[in-house]
């Protein structure tokens, strides 16, 4: 047994005492306890547990909760064939852009209430609720419509999606499933094992699922890594999985990696691997994956060309690890930066390199990094279209307090509440049309694939980025979006006077 303290910035506490530490179902009894809205929790040094990590927890840990904040997911690759949703701070939603794929809440917006979590699939979105029931809406095909599923339902942890599907985690360990059969939604040629799960794992075209009993589950398209017959009979005793674009690797409790999926990337792993001591962070790009260790060395497999071969005897000495689509970034102990990967997607720093001294935190777009240094300016490399270059805002990136990343483009609040954003425009990086509010009071940021999101001192929510989001989000009577730049959310703001949760 593990007895784990979670507290806020408050003071306010709790202790769960657990057989297992699952983030996910932690976070859930945290928020039980606390009678709050959790949105990461984050330990003693620094680290974010994740839902979908295995967490190594000692008894007695302490464990920070940070208290939600407004949230946007967006879905869809085209302009006219996306929506986007926002999640307010109370757990209401308002949703717009195409109405097929989700955006409007006609016929569920009486069932969006307490809303805790928002996940997408290309054409359709599912929410969970805080009585931990489920509502989905959108494109049929695309898991818009679980009525099939609706009844089981019920008492769930967590969502991920594939492209076109959705699973659901409940708390006993079951795991439902819905929208497009061969992206995942039919889960019937598994269903038996689906059974004592702790954890769900999605990428674009296929499922994982790991068992109490250290048993991995795959499922969905074979191209993707839903079809795990190259390793058989080898996927149990597992305790870390990770999913890439095109595949899945995991770890396993001997540090042994297997790695399937995408022929193309298999072909590109190593037919033995095994971690020289304990995993730390794990992350994947479209074709590769990179392993960061507790003796702060890093090893590479896969796709060279996506960043699957590191730079030879630099991989050493780190603290930290980012992948985007083609490349990887780590920082080092001396808080400087070491890239590898595609040169043209942030795989080279070294134009930047001179820059690069104190770095304190790595962020990534699809292909392009951004370095967020200790005296609070900015450094960025990769695709200069997509968020590699912001050399040309160096004076308005001073005092920067915090930063995000859509997939093509960067925003960064000051700490005098300033936005300031770059990368392509139908991704957020020009914000010229609502620049007027972005000014000053600016107190959080957050973005989705395409649409960046800012909350006001005043509660107000301003979007900006696919063509049609540019705008001060209300919420009209159909839960629809509304335009005007007068009207805020009075909620948010009365909401705002305890986020440190007291």
């Amino acid at each position: 047994m593990v007895t784990i303290t979670v507290t806020l910035l408050s003071g306010k506490s709790c202790s769960l005492t657990l057989r297992e530490v699952h983030p996910a179902s932690l976070r859930q009894r945290a928020m039980e306890l606390l009678e709050v809205q959790i949105s990461q929790l984050i330990t003693q040094d620094g680290k974010t547990l994740r839902d979908d990590s295995a967490a190594l927890l000692e008894d007695g840990a302490v464990i920070t909760a940070v208290l939600q904040q407004p949230a946007i997911v967006s879905n869809g690759s085209s302009n006219w064939r996306s929506a986007t949703v926002v999640r307010h701070l109370d757990g209401t939603v308002t949703a717009w852009g195409n109405v097929a794929c989700g955006g409007d809440l006609i016929g569920v917006k009486e069932e969006l209430r307490e809303v805790q979590q928002i996940v997408a699939t290309y054409a359709a979105f599912a929410a969970l609720r805080g009585d931990a029931r489920v509502v989905s809406w959108g494109e049929a095909e695309s898991g818009g419509d679980a009525r099939e599923v609706q009844d089981q339902l019920v008492d769930v942890l967590q969502i991920v999606s594939t492209g076109y599907a959705f699973a659901a985690l409940r708390r006993d360990g079951r795991v439902v499933t819905w929208g497009a059969h061969d992206y995942g939604g039919d889960s019937s040629s598994c269903s038996e094992r689906l059974e004592n799960v702790t954890e769900l794992h999605a990428r674009h075209g296929a499922f994982a699922a790991l068992r109490k009993d250290g048993e991995a589950v795959v499922w969905g398209k074979a191209h993707y890594g839903g079809d795990c017959s190259s390793v058989t009979g080898q996927l149990t005793d597992v305790r870390r999985i990770c999913a890439g674009f095109f595949a899945f690797t995991v770890i396993k409790a001997n540090r042994e990696v297997l790695t399937w999926g995408n022929v193309d990337v298999e072909a590109c792993c190593p037919n033995q691997l095994t971690l020289s001591t304990e995993l730390l962070d794990l992350q994947a790009s479209h074709s590769a994956f990179c392993a960061l260790l507790v003796d702060g060395t890093a090893v590479t497999w896969g796709d060279e060309r996506f960043g699957g071969s590191g730079p030879s005897g630099k991989l050493s000495g780190l603290t930290a690890i980012k992948a985007n689509a083609y490349a990887f970034a780590a920082l080092t102990a001396t808080a400087e930066v070491i890239a590898w990967g595609n040169p043209f997607c942030g795989g080279d720093c070294s134009a930047v390199q001179e820059q690069l001294h104190q770095v304190q935190e790595l962020f990534a777009a699809q292909y392009a990094f951004a370095a967020l240094l200790s005296h609070g300016g900015v450094v960025a490399w990769g695709d200069a279209d997509s968020g590699g270059d912001c050399s040309w805002l160096s004076a308005e990136l001073q005092d920067v307090q915090e930063v995000c990343s859509s997939a093509q483009a960067f925003c960064a609040r000051t700490r005098h509440g300033r936005v300031v954003c770059w990368g392509r425009r139908e991704f957020g990086g020009d914000s010229s049309g609502v620049d007027d509010d972005l000014w000053e009071n600016i107190s959080h940021i957050t973005a989705s694939e395409n649409v960046f999101l800012a909350m006001r001192d005043d509660g107000r929510i301003i979007t900006w980025g696919r063509e049609d989001t540019t705008s001060s989000v209300r919420r009209d009577d159909d839960g629809l979006l509304g335009s005007s730049t007068e009207e805020f959310y009075e909620k948010e703001s009365s909401s705002s006077s305890w986020s440190d949760g007291s």
